[in-house]
């Protein structure tokens, strides 16, 4: 069954990726390690030849950072996102896949307006 699945991961990256992030759930792995997965997905990514699964991908990656408070990676991954949104064909979107936009709206991820940014100062 194992090589089974290695064999699909080789042939269809997106189904690799997606078995690898299930990882991620798995509370009784250390939060470190987990977050060393992350890092792996988030530069697994680009193995990944559909544009859309892509976005898919990356969107749940995000959403799993900012639910577990991993703000600055987070922001990293929905960085990428944004950038392959604005890349297909009519990308005139920040969110391409609608998946995420409730999180480019968070003010960990826009920065700290200019009065904010004056008074942290």
């Amino acid at each position: 069954m194992l090589a089974r699945q290695e064999a699909e991961s080789a042939r269809n990256p997106f189904y690799g990726w997606i078995k690898s992030f299930e990882r991620l759930h798995e509370t009784e792995i250390p939060y470190v390690e987990r977050l060393k997965t992350a890092g792996e997905l988030f530069t697994g990514s680009d193995r990944i030849v559909s544009i859309d699964k892509q976005i898919i991908a990356l969107a749940a990656l995000g959403r799993f950072l900012a639910r577990n408070r991993s703000y600055d990676f987070a922001s990293l991954v929905l960085g990428k996102l944004e950038l392959l949104s604005f890349g297909i064909p009519n990308g005139l979107q920040h969110d391409a896949s609608g998946l995420i936009t409730d999180l480019l709206q968070e003010k960990w991820y826009r920065g700290l307006s200019k009065e904010e940014d004056h008074r942290v100062a």
